[in-house]
């Protein structure tokens, strides 16, 4: 594992690489900063929304393939 600071930077940035037998992938996500905390990041604020709607709703679970053909 390798953390990078960038104290001159204004984005998040996190990047996973894995590689093995199955080939190697990568994902990369960078957020902007939240206006109201430039500690957090508004996809923090969103993923906590979720997170919160996913404990008080309704779970529902559908094919795939439905969702493609609507």
């Amino acid at each position: 594992m390798e953390l990078i600071a960038d104290p001159a930077s204004n984005r998040n940035r996190h990047r996973i690489e894995a590689v093995g037998a199955f080939d190697r992938f990568a994902i990369e996500l960078e957020n902007a900063p939240l206006p109201a905390n430039p500690k957090s990041s508004f996809l923090t604020a969103l993923s906590l929304v979720r997170l919160i709607e996913s404990q008080v709703g309704t779970l529902v679970v559908c094919d795939p393939v439905d969702i493609w053909a609507a």
